[in-house]
This record gives C-alpha cells, structure tokens and sequence, in this order.
C-alpha cells in the first residue's frame, strides 16, 4: 500500500543561479499514516513507489542523454540504491556520495562551512556532486532523521535541491515517523523532485 501525504502545506520550488536563502523556502509537512495488520500499525513500505519513480527518471534521462548524480546526507545512500537498480543505469547514472558527516560535505563537496540541515546545503551538495562526477544533473538530501533534533530543527526536517543546468531547485518538507520512515519519505521526495527536472517539457 502506497502512503500519500495527508496535510499539504505546499512549497514554493524556488529556482536560482546558485543557492538558496533559507528563510524564502517553503515548508511542506507530512503526516506518516502507517498502515495496520490485525489493528497494529506497521511501516508503510514506499520502495515499490520510490522504484517506479526511479525507472522514470532513467526512462527521461536516456531519452534526453542527461547524466545523473546524487548527494546524500540522511538517506545513506537509498537514492543511488533506487537509482541503480533501474533499467539500464549505467548508461545514465553517474553515482553518488554519502556525505552524512559535516565535514565530508565541506571537504569533497565543497560546501560552506557552517549549518548543514538548510536549503543551501542541499543545493551546493546538488552542485558539488554534479561537478565531482561530470553530471548533468543531480539531486541531494541534507536534514535530520531522527529521534532527536539537530541544528534546532526537529526530527523530520529535510531539505531537498536538483541542479541542472546552473539553476538550483530546493524544497524544504517535514516528514512524520521514525528514522526508517522519514528516509523513506525522503527518498521518495528525492526522486519525484528528480523527476521532475528530468522530464521532457510538457
């Protein structure tokens, strides 16, 4: 059964030469409904969701002879694990960096030093990587998993950016459940936002 967000509080995608100030992002806030067996709640698995997206993101980058990258925080790696499981990604998908620790995100993605769970963290990471691995475009991930805050922001917290072209896209959700939920959320969010930025002018 595939989860569906409960409360839209809808984000405005702001798209800019480089970075994103933090205080213009928006916020979207997610409800984590899990589902139940016998009346105990269960997770909700959303890789068989997260799975399809992915297919269509290399369905549009083959198509458009884009080549893809990530740069992970919180999800560790599960955007380039959907990613490369999808048809033929070796001849569209980069790879990706799990930059979970701060200074890994300074060093090898080059971002500013300083607060790690912003929009402007998610869209130098966006940038970094692309660069590192000649993408053309790529998608990353900055934020809190959980149980407890970060950086004064709750468990939940998740900015998202795509860069491609030079132009930067963020969004700035929270995401309900535990830590295993919240990166599935994530990863979902991830990919669909990579979607987006892949697809062929409508």
């Amino acid at each position: 059964m595939i989860l569906h967000d409960q409360i839209h509080n809808i984000a405005r995608h702001l798209t800019v030469p480089s970075v994103v100030p933090d205080d213009r992002a928006g916020t979207r806030s997610h409800a984590y409904v899990p589902n139940t067996y016998a009346g105990v709640p269960v997770d909700v698995d959303l890789s068989e969701k997260s799975a399809e997206i992915a297919k269509l993101v290399g369905t549009s980058a083959r198509a458009a002879g884009l080549r893809v990258a990530v740069a992970e925080s919180l999800t560790s790696g599960a955007i380039a694990g959907q990613l490369g499981a999808a048809p033929e990604a070796s001849s569209w998908f980069a790879g990706g960096v799990v930059a979970y620790a701060a200074d890994v995100k300074f060093k090898l993605l080059n971002v500013d030093p300083g607060p790690v769970v912003t929009g402007r963290c998610a869209v130098q990471m966006a940038r970094g990587v692309a660069e590192l691995l000649g993408a053309d475009v790529a998608v990353a991930v900055t934020g809190v998993g959980g149980p407890d805050p970060d950086e004064d922001h709750p468990a939940g917290t998740v900015y998202t950016a795509v860069y491609h072209l030079a132009e930067a896209q963020a969004s700035h959700d929270i995401f309900d459940g535990g830590s295993a939920q919240v990166v599935e959320q994530a990863t979902r969010a991830a990919l669909q936002m990579l979607r987006e930025a892949v697809a062929p002018p409508s």
